[in-house]
């Protein structure tokens, strides 16, 4: 995962999309400073749940389960809260979280995911996915040709990373009309396992 993550308790992969929850403490009555995307934020500007007067060991405390929703991989990094009272820090949570988007399968010329093609032309497909952070020395892509009877699983190589984009090329000279299916991008790692939509090829 990213170098970034050295100062950090844990660190998270998730897909844009997926909640994070966590749970805040403060003594009661006192502020807490929320963490997200790396940055201090605003805590009214998540969902949380708020139960005051909890009474841990003796001190009532407030608890906030907080529950922030991944909308981009924009918000990668340090994540958590910390609160303070009688000028010390009472309470601190942190964790790092790295984030992808769901894969995709390009081509050109495709239109509301279906491509026409003439058998025997070159096409080429760019196999891609979004990510916050460099796996792709950690993962395994494969382009799954979803035929009847039995599917097809061309397993992609030279998977590269710029520009926070993960992606590996298949160049294709002369289609053949038995690659006529739907597509469907697969991906595996330690931290990920997610597919892409399906695109629809057809070889006339």
């Amino acid at each position: 995962m990213s170098d970034d993550t050295a100062d950090s308790d844990l660190t998270l992969y998730k897909l844009v999309g997926s909640v994070v929850e966590y749970t805040c403490w403060t003594v009661a009555g006192n502020p807490i400073t929320v963490m997200w995307g790396g940055r201090e934020i605003n805590k009214n500007s998540v969902e949380f749940e708020l139960e005051e007067d909890v009474n841990q060991f003796g001190i009532l405390m407030d608890r906030y389960d907080m529950s922030v929703e991944i909308t981009s991989i924009e918000d990668a990094g340090s994540f958590g809260c910390s609160s303070s009272a009688f000028g010390n820090t009472v309470y601190s949570y942190s964790e790092y979280l790295d984030v992808y988007e769901r894969p995709r399968i390009l081509i050109d010329g495709a239109i509301d995911n279906r491509y026409v093609v003439v058998e025997r032309s070159p096409v080429e497909i760019r196999n891609t996915f979004k990510s916050s952070v460099d796996v792709s020395a950690d993962i395994d892509m494969k382009l799954v040709l979803l035929t009847s009877p039995q599917e097809t699983e061309i397993s992609l190589s030279d998977i590269s990373y710029v520009d926070k984009e993960v992606f590996s090329t298949l160049s294709i000279a002369e289609i053949p009309e038995s690659y006529s299916a739907k597509y469907e991008l697969q991906v595996t790692g330690s931290n990920i396992d997610i597919k892409s939509e399906q695109l629809e090829v057809v070889v006339t």
